[in-house]
């Protein structure tokens, strides 16, 4: 009774014993994600999964933004600008050409217009003065890169783990109506930063091996008649499995404190008992590498024209993987939800309170 008052306000009623056992509840909440019917079709768990990522995103699209994009995107940025430092030339000259085609189309004549835009540029070019230049941005740039590389194996060892325990921490929360603010999800993971850490490395050598597989595959994919298709379907499978086994993982972890290679097990052994795993996850990485060429089209306009560091696809990152937890949370929830509940011995609890 005490958990009763403390979070829903329930006022506590006085008992002649002890009273223990499996009681029968009411959902006085019809719109509650905890009252959707178990073992839901497909569809409706895509659309629940939707729900839950609209209802958390206030709090799960900051903390990717931070943890998983921010600092990979500072590095990018420094060797970015030191790269237009020292071809600045070669980015003129880029820029000439990429506004000619963007001007006149990309047909046989822009493209006969751009070389001549090409020729041009290099008839006062310096080779001597430009290398020297190269060198000097060079060096600075690889001192400044070093000097931050301990600062994103920190982000990586650390930050990025606690970050992806926090949303989806955020996200089971919210399947529970309670949305939480930005510090309150990484308050509920702090006890257990450890653990995610090691949950996170746990997956290097899975995620290594993974890549490899599907390389190989891939490659291998190219021989037949179909070549092309097999390969890239063979790339979102591995994409899929990869990246939902690890948040699957985080959720075992969290609900069920099972943690490391035990949790790393359990994750597999759900994701490959349950279809809508892998079916959420295809679709998932089919939709984002098919906006993948608009993305990639934005970011090169911008690195070109723009003179700014990629900023397409890091938004799109941080947008698109709180769906797939979302995604992942659903389902998880729902195979919980449908699991054989477990037996208590009302008669053993009763003789061991009273001993």
């Amino acid at each position: 009774q005490a958990g009763l008052y403390y979070h829903y306000g329930i006022e506590k009623k006085p008992l002649d014993k002890k009273m223990f056992g499996i009681f029968p509840h009411v959902a006085e909440d019809k719109k509650s994600m905890q009252k959707n019917n178990t073992s839901a079709g497909f569809g409706a768990l895509f659309g629940r999964g939707w729900s839950l990522y609209k209802q958390s995103f206030g709090t799960t699209f900051p903390i990717t933004l931070l943890c998983a994009v921010l600092p990979l995107f500072l590095l990018i940025a420094v060797v970015y600008y030191g790269i237009v430092l020292a071809f600045e030339p070669v980015l003129r000259i880029a820029q000439a050409v990429f506004g000619s085609l963007l001007e006149s189309g990309f047909d046989e004549a822009a493209m006969g217009k751009a070389m001549e835009t090409v020729l041009a540029s290099f008839r006062d070019f310096n080779l001597l003065e430009a290398l020297w230049r190269m060198l000097r941005v060079v060096g600075g740039m690889t001192v400044l890169v070093m000097l931050m590389l301990p600062v994103q194996v920190g982000c990586a060892l650390i930050l990025l783990p606690t970050g992806r325990g926090a949303a989806v921490y955020a996200q089971h929360r919210a399947i529970q109506g309670e949305n939480l603010r930005f510090s309150e999800a990484f308050r509920g993971v702090r006890r257990v930063t450890g653990k995610l850490m090691g949950l996170n490395l746990a997956f290097v050598p899975v995620h290594l091996a993974g890549i490899c597989a599907a390389a190989l595959l891939a490659e291998l994919a190219g021989y037949l008649p179909s070549g092309d298709a097999v390969a890239g379907t063979i790339c979102v499978a591995a994409a899929a499995m990869l990246g939902g086994t690890q948040q699957l993982a985080v959720l075992v972890g969290l609900e069920e404190n099972v943690w490391g290679f035990a949790a790393m097990g359990r994750a597999f052994k759900l994701f490959f008992t349950r279809w809508s795993y892998l079916c959420a996850g295809m679709i998932f990485y089919t939709i984002l590498f098919g906006c993948g060429m608009l993305v990639c089209f934005a970011d090169v306009w911008l690195m070109i024209m723009g003179v700014m560091p990629p900023l397409a696809i890091p938004l799109t990152v941080a947008l698109a993987l709180p769906l797939q937890q979302a995604l992942v949370t659903a389902i998880y929830q729902d195979q919980r939800a449908a699991e054989p509940p477990v037996t208590i011995d009302i008669q053993e609890n009763k003789n061991l309170s009273e001993e």
